[in-house]
């Protein structure tokens, strides 16, 4: 994924602005969030700039996108991340 990600991916802004997504029934920024999770997707097999694997790294969207949206995509993916013996 590009470096311009890197920040919202790395320091835990993702569960703030879960959060706040949830708490104030905010729409717009929702779907924000969803439109994220399926760039995480298309990225999936790139090397990421910041180490680690671009899934791992949106884990919490994803998680996020799968509950707003019902889709499998976002399901298998969390499910083969957490399968992966590197991040255990």
């Amino acid at each position: 994924m590009e470096g311009r990600y890197w920040f919202i991916d790395s320091f835990g802004a993702q569960h703030t602005l879960v959060e706040l997504a949830e708490l104030l029934d905010h729409r717009p920024l929702g779907e924000a969030i969803v439109r994220h999770a399926q760039l995480i997707l298309e990225n999936a097999e790139k090397p990421p700039v910041n180490g680690g694997t671009n899934v791992f790294a949106g884990l919490v969207f994803l998680a996020f996108a799968w509950r707003i949206t019902g889709e499998e995509p976002f399901r298998q993916a969390i499910e083969k991340e957490l399968r992966n013996p590197k991040i255990v």
